[in-house]
């Protein structure tokens, strides 16, 4: 009787043992699987401008040209739409305007002195924001900027710098303050990369 209790108690204690391993395993794997998810991030170099940054792949990426009448000195515009709500909108599932969106707007410098963008050289290049509260200095890189919050269609986080004959506007559109747009934005220009630019063959 007691070979048969202390039998029953063994692979009772087996079995704890099993269950206790089973669940360590399982709690640190999906602790893992928390820590790495999200998207993939995808990189974006434009020699020609001097300039990389990456973003999530959650979004929807394409080049937007200068449309007739926006400022001459705008060269192109690289826009970032949340690919979800971009596809809702663009299918018709959903009406309404284009989804507030990340944006990395290149212009050619027109300053005849090229400097970093602080005081009444900033101020110059502000036109036609509707600037909500004070402009205040931002470094990007090592380079002196500015930085402001805008109104529009949406609210707005502005970074606008000069580097190497290009003036870069970096913006992310919002509706709430939490807002992926803002984060990610934050974190794309954590990634911006600056160069010398580069005389491309069909410039």
């Amino acid at each position: 009787m007691k070979k048969s209790l202390y039998g029953l108690a063994l692979v009772l204690l087996l079995l704890g043992g099993a269950i206790i391993v089973y669940w360590y395993v399982v709690s640190v794997t999906e602790t893992n699987e928390t820590q790495t998810s999200g998207p993939a991030w995808m990189v974006r170099s434009y020699p020609q401008y001097g300039i990389a940054f990456s973003y999530p792949t959650s979004y929807e990426f394409m080049v937007e040209p200068p449309l007739a009448g926006e400022v001459t000195t705008l060269l192109e515009t690289f826009v970032m739409y949340p690919a979800t709500e971009y596809a809702a909108v663009r299918s018709g599932i959903v009406a309404g305007e284009w989804p507030p969106a990340i944006r990395v707007a290149v212009y050619k410098d027109p300053r005849s002195v090229q400097s970093e963008l602080t005081g009444s050289a900033a101020h110059d290049l502000l036109a036609g924001f509707s600037i909500r509260d004070d402009i205040s200095e931002r470094t990007v890189q090592g380079i002196a900027g500015i930085e402001f919050l805008a109104d529009g269609l949406y609210l707005s986080d502005n970074i606008i710098f000069a580097h190497e004959g290009f003036i870069f506007h970096i913006s992310a559109e919002w509706v709430n303050e939490d807002d992926d747009q803002r984060r990610d934005m934050a974190q794309l220009v954590s990634t911006l990369q600056l160069s010398l630019p580069v005389l491309l063959e069909n410039d």
